[in-house]
């Protein structure tokens, strides 16, 4: 059913700028329609739609009237030529940021290592092609974590000026620490990738010490924190065997008995506490934080009493100062998953086998433990 407008009998639709000069109203016409102006018209009496209903512009529409209001009617203006408005696009600088901004806790996401993607084996494809692909696929890995680590060196040299002023945040100290130790591995790593190129995937399981962190793979990570945790079930064992003859080769009264009662965590031994502990006691603390080298394993032998307090007071100073960037930088209810992972490894705690949220609970026992 078509739409239709219903004109009122007594409204006649404005006709072009000639027409309206021309239009004579009759003396009778204009009676009738100033009558159908005053007199109420009800819309709803019809089911036809009437103009009102669609409010069409006043311009278009007038009542009928007499001669001067055709006279006095609004002259119709041209529009105002438009003149182009010159739109400015915000300047936007080329210059990227070397490392996302970083939060006071956890460092930047350039610090870890990228993720890695190897494309799945087609069907039909040989098992060298599908070595080669995976190969490349590997050197892309190394090659971004090469190019992190160059960008976290860069803003490690800028922040070791406020690490002269001890003004630090947990994030930048990591930073700064983790580059050190990454920079280090950078030159032989790098001889390596040049001579192997996409063949360092097939080695890279045996040579994780020289291999940086930004360039491990996930797999190569958990192999060396599975190695990491059997190396110290293995040192507890053998402590707790050969306990008798290390305190029986350095006793001294009064001090072999109060080394027995040593628990984690490990940081309020200061200086002069450490110097009073005996053999057992400093191979009791450095096997709990892995302050000594696997070396001395390899060797069946025990590392010297001077050496294991060396180890164990650098270890113990990197913790103390950890702990108080986290207490200090918001908490260690702050740290995400892998730095939770992280800071349970590096004091001694346990993490596979286990979910985020029974590391999260150790790690809050190690800080409740260190704060009374």
């Amino acid at each position: 059913m078509g739409l239709r407008l219903n004109f009122h009998p007594f409204i006649i639709p404005l006709r072009t700028q000639r027409g309206i000069g021309t239009l004579k109203c009759h003396h009778q016409f204009h009676l009738n329609a100033r009558a159908a102006v005053f007199t109420p018209f009800n819309h709803n009496q019809t089911q036809d739609l009437s103009i009102y209903q669609y409010h069409l512009p006043h311009n278009i529409y007038r009542h009928a009237s007499t001669k001067s209001a055709s006279k006095h009617k609004p002259k119709l203006s041209k529009p105002p030529p438009s003149v182009p408005t010159k739109t400015t696009r915000p300047h936007v600088s080329g210059a990227q940021p070397i490392l996302p901004p970083l939060s006071k806790l956890n460092p930047p996401t350039d610090t870890y290592a990228p993720e890695i993607v190897v494309p799945p084996r087609k069907p039909g494809q040989n098992r060298f092609s599908y070595w080669f692909a995976s190969g490349k696929a590997y050197l892309s890995f190394y090659k971004m974590g090469i190019s992190r680590m160059r960008q976290t060196a860069k803003h490690a040299k800028q922040l070791r000026a406020k690490q002269r002023e001890n003004r630090l945040t947990r994030a930048e100290f990591q930073v700064v620490r983790r580059s050190r130790k990454d920079m280090m591995k950078i030159i032989p790593f790098g001889a390596l990738l040049l001579l192997l190129g996409e063949w360092v995937p097939i080695i890279a399981l045996w040579i994780t010490p020289i291999v940086p962190e930004v360039c491990r793979i996930p797999g190569q990570v958990r192999k060396e924190l599975g190695k990491l945790e059997r190396r110290r079930r293995d040192r507890e064992r053998k402590l707790a065997i050969d306990a008798a003859n290390l305190v029986a080769r350095d006793r001294r009264p009064g001090i072999g008995q109060a080394t027995h009662s040593l628990q984690p965590p490990y940081t309020y031994l200061n200086e002069e506490t450490l110097k009073g502990l005996d053999l057992y006691g400093l191979l009791t603390v450095s096997t709990g934080l892995d302050a000594h080298s696997k070396v001395w394993d390899w060797l069946f032998m025990t590392p010297p009493k001077s050496m294991l307090r060396w180890n164990v007071s650098r270890k113990l100073e990197y913790l103390r100062k950890d702990d108080e960037l986290i207490a200090r930088c918001g908490g260690w209810q702050g740290l995400n998953n892998k730095e939770v992972e992280r800071a349970c490894v590096e004091r001694g705690i346990y993490v596979l086998g286990k979910s985020e949220g029974e590391s999260r609970r150790d790690l809050a026992g190690w800080f409740t433990s260190s704060s009374k």
